[in-house]
């Protein structure tokens, strides 16, 4: 059994978190600060805090690591010897003082196979280019984003229409899988079970922070362009689009086959039952579902009902 301290914020971090609740001693979790949520901007703990709290687990919430607050909070666990810290997706850089304190280093779960999509939004990255396969990498930490060497990787595919929540619920299990596997062998005795072999040079990506405004649909782009938009917007901050002037979210979609028009893109041009027929650059969409703002997502063909349009009528192209 090892001793380990937890930093992780959001959904994807507790099933990481729990693992190491059931397999080892965890003496404190780090997790980000409550934060205003939702339309009421309700303080809320996070999902990481939630799931500490309820096992018992002390939690630490610093703004930053580097503020006086931090600075103390890196000396307790400089006095605690852990002998491992464990990371995913807590939101913060550590300082190289706090990487130097475990004797085991610190590790992190990372929602990609490195070196392909380093950076905060790997998840929508990997959807958003289509990408076939991905997975989770486990790495020891260095100053670095995400340039530490790997210790373990696990892959799974993309289906065609999953959507980067789907994915990301995905990845959290797996990721938790593989920490799990890779402690136990350090524990049975397998010495090398931590050490890391430094990522390749080629191959290197990175995904940026997602923000609100990403979510616009740009329908000049290649029809199956838009369709990876679409998913990986999903659930947020939504693939975002404006029907004559009114704001939606377009929640579901395919490349509609056999169906042809000259119009121009983002043309909502005819209805095929429920379904809205849209263009693009190079093909038709069939949108299936969108989410009006303030209403609960519905067909193309009951929103248009609702507000009594009927096609042709169009999406704008611009923000």
């Amino acid at each position: 059994m090892l001793r380990v301290i937890f930093m992780g914020t959001p959904d994807f971090a507790v099933p990481g978190l729990q693992v190491l609740v059931e397999n080892h001693q965890v003496d404190c979790v780090f997790t980000q600060p409550d934060r205003p949520a939702g339309r009421g901007n309700r303080v809320v703990m996070s999902p990481v805090k939630q799931a500490a709290l309820a096992a018992g687990i002390t939690v630490e919430q610093p703004v930053s690591l580097r503020t006086p607050e931090g600075q103390n909070l890196i000396e307790a666990i400089r006095a605690q010897k852990p002998d491992l810290i464990v990371v995913a997706a807590y939101g913060q850089i550590l300082p190289k003082e706090l990487l130097d304190i475990p004797r085991l280093g610190c590790v992190n779960i990372h929602a990609s196979l490195l070196p392909r999509w380093r950076g905060a939004s790997p998840i929508q990255a990997a959807i958003g280019a289509g990408d076939e396969t991905t997975g989770v990498t486990l790495m020891q930490m260095d100053e670095g984003l995400d340039t530490g060497p790997m210790i373990a990787q696990s892959a799974i595919s993309i289906p065609e229409q999953m959507t980067a929540g789907e994915l990301h619920d995905a990845l959290a299990d797996l990721g938790a899988e593989l920490l799990s596997s890779v402690l136990a062998s350090f524990v049975d005795g397998d010495t090398d079970a931590l050490h890391g072999t430094p990522q390749p040079a080629d191959g290197v990506t990175y995904a940026g922070k997602i923000t609100k405004s990403d979510g616009w649909i740009d329908w000049n782009r290649p029809a199956a362009d838009v369709i990876n938009h679409i998913r990986a917007m999903n659930p947020w901050p939504g693939a975002q689009a404006r029907l004559e002037g009114r704001a939606v979210r377009v929640v579901r979609a395919q490349i509609a086959k056999n169906a042809s028009t000259s119009a121009p893109a983002g043309t909502l041009y005819a209805l095929n039952g429920e379904a809205g027929l849209v263009t693009t650059s190079d093909g038709i969409l069939s949108i299936e579902m969108i989410h009006p703002a303030g209403k609960k997502p519905m067909s193309i063909a009951r929103y248009l009902d609702g507000q009594r349009m009927t096609p042709p009528c169009s999406f704008a192209t611009e923000p």
